[in-house]
């Protein structure tokens, strides 16, 4: 797969599909040919959140440019709660991380109070991403159940991923999904896997 490098300069053509995700990994994030959706792996299945809100499981055939994935297999699981914001999630998850040097990948799974999420729309070739950042959609959600899946990476791979925290929503009922922005809730279970 691409990098973020790549990615934030404008490189969206598919480098493999969908149905290559089954080699890397069941849980994980990343994005579709063109920027079409944001994209959530979890449980072995690929799921396609778009910039008009609809979410979809995503065809085999979709091109995929950029993806982090794993197996994933939690080490640690903790509840947590409550939690006021994206920044401070973070604050409450950085005490288990084993350090500044690991990929972590995380799964925050319960009942969230409010969760703001965005989904950028399909753009040309070429277009940067802080371009296509212009353009996406926001969403708001109140009393929705699901998870947030992603990965903490270290500042020395952000040529590889985006440093810190970066996580996607799924809601437990498929309809509801994207780039996570802002999170509260009372109390969640976290796991993570190094």
């Amino acid at each position: 797969l691409s990098t973020s490098t790549a990615v934030v300069e404008g490189v969206f053509g598919g480098a493999l599909h969908v149905r290559d995700l089954a080699d890397h990994g069941d849980f994980g994030i990343g994005t579709f040919e063109q920027l079409d959706g944001e994209g959530i792996l979890l449980d072995g299945v690929c799921w396609q959140a778009r910039a008009d809100g609809r979410v979809s499981q995503a065809p085999g055939g979709e091109g995929i440019p950029f993806w982090i994935a794993t197996h994933f297999e939690p080490e640690v699981t903790v509840p947590q709660g409550p939690i006021h914001s994206l920044e401070h999630l973070g604050q409450l998850l950085d005490p288990y991380r084993p350090g500044e040097n690991l990929f972590v990948a995380i799964r925050v799974t319960g009942l969230f109070e409010e969760i703001l999420v965005r989904s950028v729309s399909r753009v040309e070739q070429g277009t940067t991403l802080v371009e296509a950042a212009e353009g996406q959609a926001t969403f708001s959600h109140r009393g929705l159940r699901g998870s947030l899946v992603g990965f903490w990476s270290p500042t020395h791979a952000s040529s590889l991923n985006i440093p810190g925290y970066h996580l996607h929503f799924l809601s437990d009922d498929r309809c509801h999904g994207g780039h996570l922005l802002d999170v509260k809730a009372e109390a969640v279970q976290v796991e993570f896997d190094f």
